[in-house]
């Protein structure tokens, strides 16, 4: 994904069109890449609210047992992530004006406090032997896992806001913003 988002970065830089997730396959591969591209944005655009809310009512289940049987949510923990959808877009609607104002400031927080946080752990609580005392080595479990937790765990999401990153950068005519994306994807990586 990191290659995909790098590219879309750079191709937004030298044609900054508005839509361009949809627009740079067109130019690129036909109309027919780009009808498929717009529906997998759409639709990966409309399914992240959703499963956000069903995780957060997934993590719930823990303290809240009958939200979900067996990992299914019941009619309440349906109810529930329902209620989560709309708060969500409440936050995300109201949220955009108090963003636009403290935006800056959010992003060193988010950039300083997990650089912080990694070096004071790799200082003070680092444990090689996790590394090395395993019975199997260091993925014990084998890759298939490895790669389980990319989805299951909310990485992919974080590589879903380059897209929308780039749509607004390239609406604001703004390389700094593009140079920015570039950055996160690459410190996501």
């Amino acid at each position: 994904m990191i290659f995909i988002a790098l590219a879309y970065t750079e191709i937004g830089g030298m044609l900054p069109k508005s839509g361009g997730i949809v627009r740079y396959p067109q130019y690129t591969h036909g109309g027919f890449a780009s009808f498929i591209m717009g529906w997998a944005y759409f639709l990966s655009a409309t399914t992240v609210a959703p499963s956000e809310a069903i995780a957060a009512v997934t993590y719930l289940s823990t303290w809240v047992p009958n939200l979900t049987v067996s990992g299914v949510l019941t009619p309440l923990g349906t109810l529930v992530a329902a209620v989560l959808v709309v708060f969500f877009f409440l936050l995300n609607w109201y949220g955009v004006h108090v963003m636009g104002k403290t935006n800056t400031g959010v992003g060193w927080w988010k950039l300083i406090i997990p650089t912080l946080t990694f070096i004071l752990l790799m200082t003070l609580a680092m444990h090689t032997v996790n590394y090395t005392g395993l019975a199997n080595g260091f993925i014990p479990y084998g890759w298939p896992y490895v790669f389980l937790a990319i989805p299951t765990t909310g990485i992919a999401y974080a590589y879903l806001a380059s897209g929308r990153a780039l749509t607004m950068a390239v609406r604001l005519g703004s390389l700094q913003t593009l140079f920015g994306v570039q950055y996160s994807v690459l410190s996501l990586s």
